[in-house]
């Protein structure tokens, strides 16, 4: 009889469906509870180091008591632990795929394996706060957010001296990353990820501590205005052109982290097309060709001056006409 080939996909699903009844007693266990974004979590691990790095990973004001109540529970092992071997995780596959069996739900990708169970999360991937870590994360928060009405956004953003936001949009390879690295260090909100919510009728932007460049340490917990979106093309010269609310709406919602469309309800769906709707008609979306010489942010600012100029005039136009006509 012919050998059944089980795919590396197939194993890690199978230590998946494990993971939820393994126990770790015969080593110690030490917690943390945190709130990311307002996500409350606890997680659990078993070694001292990688407990003292997660530590080390958030701002202190995210720490909660341990009696606090949390969202979800993560206890985090580590894959040698559980006898997996390392050549499960060599070549494998980067998106995320799903089975669902009753009220229990697994996850795998390149990095990680997990097993979910009502508020319970059972996570094996390297003890490393690095892609593993932060690639978990991009998948088990944004649904999370989306309870909060928030939305986690494939983007890089920065703020102007005015300290409103300018967020880029674009699939990899556009120039999110490199357009971000023309404006200093500390305007720079992330280059890859970060939360949108709205209030106070604008849209706001935090950046988002799951796995990007971050060097504006001053601007944590601190959230800014949405001045424009861009949409990314590289070009010989900077260029503002608009574009119309369709290529807008599917440039904005092509942009939205790790939903995982096939996985939501028909009620989620809405949810995140009205909020697309809601930027497109409260924030302008425009597409923005921009060369690699570094001065694009100076020709925006430009470009917006001039515009407040030309509405000046226009003010003033209108004023000693209407005294004329009087």
């Amino acid at each position: 009889m012919e050998e059944r080939v089980v795919s590396k996909n197939q194993k890690k699903f199978q230590w998946a469906k494990r993971l939820s009844s393994y126990t770790s007693s015969s080593r110690p266990s030490f917690s943390v509870s945190l709130s990311i974004h307002g996500v409350h979590t606890r997680w659990t691990v078993f070694d001292r180091e990688i407990y003292q790095k997660l530590c080390a990973r958030f701002p202190s004001s995210w720490f909660l008591s341990s009696q606090h109540f949390v969202d979800v529970e993560i206890n985090w092992f580590q894959p040698r632990d559980l006898g997996i071997e390392e050549s499960l995780w060599e070549d494998a596959d980067a998106n995320c795929r799903f089975l669902n069996e009753g009220i229990e739900k697994y996850t795998i990708q390149r990095d990680f394996i997990c097993a979910q169970k009502k508020s319970s999360v059972f996570l094996a991937s390297e003890y490393l706060i690095d892609d593993g870590f932060n690639n978990f994360l991009r998948f088990l928060l944004p649904r999370f957010f989306l309870k909060q009405k928030k939305l986690l956004l494939h983007s890089s953003a920065v703020v102007n001296s005015e300290e409103r936001a300018y967020l880029s949009l674009g699939a990899s390879g556009a120039g999110k990353t490199t357009i971000s690295s023309f404006m200093s260090a500390e305007q720079v909100l992330g280059d890859d990820m970060n939360l949108l919510e709205f209030r106070d009728g604008n849209w706001w932007v935090t950046p988002a501590l799951v796995g990007q460049v971050f060097q504006a340490s001053s601007k944590i917990n601190h959230s800014f205005p949405v001045e424009n979106f861009f949409v990314l093309k590289k070009n010989k010269k900077n260029e503002i052109v608009r574009i119309s609310k369709k290529q807008a709406y599917l440039s904005l919602i092509s942009s939205v982290a790790n939903l995982f469309w096939e996985q939501m309800s028909s009620e989620e769906i809405l949810q995140v097309q009205e909020m697309i709707n809601s930027m497109i008609e409260t924030t302008p979306c425009k597409e923005l060709a921009f060369n690699l010489d570094g001065d694009v942010w100076e020709y925006i600012e430009n470009q917006k001056k001039e515009k407040n100029s030309e509405f000046r005039d226009e003010i003033r136009s209108s004023e000693k006409l209407g005294l004329a006509n009087h």
